[in-house]
């Protein structure tokens, strides 16, 4: 009931604001519109039947689906390193970040809009502390190892047969023209080439080749969320999704993700296996569990 109340009246107040020409949207998204979007999107999850993890996460995906896909939203203001929160707009780590805090925020004792900025800032910063431009988890082996480590995810790629990657990590640093927070900042650059070599030097990164994933897939549960690694010089991964499985969980797995040639959030129409194969530098997955 509280929820009902503090969303119909956060709505009435950012209706009557707008129209009277008091506030105007933000380039951040931390405003009233996003505390109503949040509001609409935690009263859907709290009615929800089914309350395990998984299950909430292939739910809370339906009520985003078809959003649309824009890239370099957390980048927009190169000065600040704001907390970006967005409902209405991501990249395919954003849509999974945000999918996750809101099942951590909706099964947390207090729910509220205070305590998803809490999970979010954690699961997209270092030790969870947003602290500048390099304390975001910039490369996915940085945000996995980060994350499982603090326990907010568990990596099961070892023990569904995952092999190591190999390689070094070093594109962010190598190509500064590409980032507007590393463009003529030797500082910046000076620090992500420091996360760089830990990275390397921790190794510990497990992949499941991309044709071994249909002798693996029986074993990954919809929920999951799954990166993808890359053949590309320098990167680790360059994609990520949530698995799907809408033939029961002995069907062929299938993911819905923030895609870029679709420019929207939606399900992929072939299973996981066949669609990783039409994609030349993808090389395998990685699957984690949110805890």
């Amino acid at each position: 009931m509280k929820h009902k109340i503090l969303f119909f009246l956060l709505l009435i107040i950012n209706a009557s604001a707008f129209s009277q020409g008091l506030i105007r949207p933000l380039k951040h998204s931390d405003t009233l519109i996003e505390m109503v979007n949040y509001n609409n999107l935690s009263l859907k999850l709290s009615e929800y039947q089914y309350k395990n993890t998984d299950s909430m996460i292939v739910y809370a995906t339906t009520l985003l689906e078809g959003s649309p896909y824009v890239a370099g939203t957390l980048d927009a203001d190169t000065i600040n390193e704001n907390l970006v929160v967005s409902f209405s707009k991501f990249d395919c780590l954003i849509f999974a970040e945000t999918i996750c805090a809101l099942v951590l925020d909706n099964k947390s004792d207090n729910p509220s809009f205070t305590n998803y900025k809490q999970k979010l800032e954690s699961i997209r910063y270092r030790n969870g502390e947003r602290n500048g431009y390099v304390s975001r988890l910039h490369y996915a082996s940085d945000w996995i190892y980060d994350n499982c480590r603090r326990g907010n995810f568990s990596n099961i790629t070892s023990t569904l047969g995952g092999i190591k990657q190999t390689g070094n990590i070093n594109f962010m640093s190598s190509n500064p023209q590409f980032y507007k927070q590393l463009r003529n900042n030797a500082e910046n650059i000076k620090q992500i080439k420091q996360i760089e070599d830990s990275i390397n030097l921790r190794g510990n990164r497990y992949y499941i080749p991309k044709n071994n994933i249909k002798n693996v897939e029986k074993n990954i549960s919809a929920g999951s969320i799954i990166f993808f690694t890359t053949s590309k010089s320098g990167l680790d991964y360059v994609h990520t999704g949530i698995a799907l499985k809408p033939y029961g969980e002995d069907g062929d797995l299938y993911m819905i993700h923030a895609s870029s040639t679709a420019g929207k959030v939606v399900k992929t129409t072939v299973p996981l296996r066949k669609y990783i194969e039409n994609i030349k530098n993808f090389s395998g997955i990685t699957v984690l569990k949110l805890n």
